[in-house]
């Protein structure tokens, strides 16, 4: 079955994938305090608002919506990986 949204998350995804790799050159975001990675994602969240107050195109606000979700996976990345090394 189809769920409504399934176009949606694989251009948002896509576009995550695309920056994170762009990105790389930075460096491991997994690396990224969570709290900072936390901090990243509000402000991109105030991009992605203004971009939409502005009436940018769909491009950019999915550009916004994939920054969000990179920070957002990279917390979950390590919340992940913290559990699997507990002892």
């Amino acid at each position: 079955m189809k769920y409504k949204y399934d176009d949606t998350y694989d251009i948002v995804v896509s576009m995550a994938k695309t920056k994170m790799l762009m990105n790389a050159h930075k460096g491991d975001i997994e690396k990224v305090p969570t709290d900072v990675l936390v901090l990243k994602a509000k402000e991109e969240l105030d991009e992605l608002l203004e971009a939409i107050n502005v009436g940018s195109d769909y491009v950019h606000v999915v550009e916004e919506v994939a920054d969000i979700l990179n920070f957002a996976v990279a917390a979950a990345y390590n919340a992940i990986n913290n559990y699997r090394e507990r002892k």
